[in-house]
Order: C-alpha cells, then structure tokens, then sequence
C-alpha cells in the first residue's frame, strides 16, 4: 500500500495531466495559446465558446481520455475548471 503522501503526488500528476491536455484541446479548437488559458475562464464569457463549440470541445475530450459526457453534465460545465475537476472525479470513480 503506497502512503498518502505518495497517493497525492500522483492524483496531482494525474491532475496536472488532465489540465495540460484539456488546455491543448481548446487552445487548438480557439487557436489561442494554451498559457492563456487559466482554469477559471468561463467557456462562453471568457473564451466566446458557443454551445457548438463546447460540443466539439467535450467531444474531443471524451476521445482523449476515454469517458462519456452526459449532456446533462456538460451543461453544468461553466470553466476549465469545473471540466477538469470533473475528469478528475470521474477517473477516481
């Protein structure tokens, strides 16, 4: 059994894993740089990204790391984030 310090070092990496490729995804649907993209920017206030898009944006992630979407939950997604956080919890499930 690993200790708990070596179990939050990597739920950190993991973290840290799913920021960096989530940023990726959008930088390249938006064609901005991805250090520009802070967590806290809402997709439709901050980064103008219509339902569409977002859309796209899920879709591109469900790809990546192998998780379904439910609309429902999409719709709750305001941020970077919030849809980072939600991988998170979805790979510790």
């Amino acid at each position: 059994m690993k200790p708990a310090f070596e179990i939050r070092k990597l739920k950190m990496m993991i973290t840290r894993d799913f920021s960096a490729e989530v940023k990726k995804i959008i930088s390249e649907k938006l064609g901005v740089d991805e250090v520009t993209l802070a967590e806290n920017l809402s997709f439709h206030d901050d980064l103008g990204i219509d339902s569409l898009d977002l859309c796209e944006v899920i879709w591109e992630v469900e790809k990546k790391f192998k998780v379904s979407i439910p609309d429902e939950e999409m719709e709750n997604l305001r941020n970077i984030g919030e849809l980072i956080e939600y991988l998170d919890q979805r790979r510790a499930a």
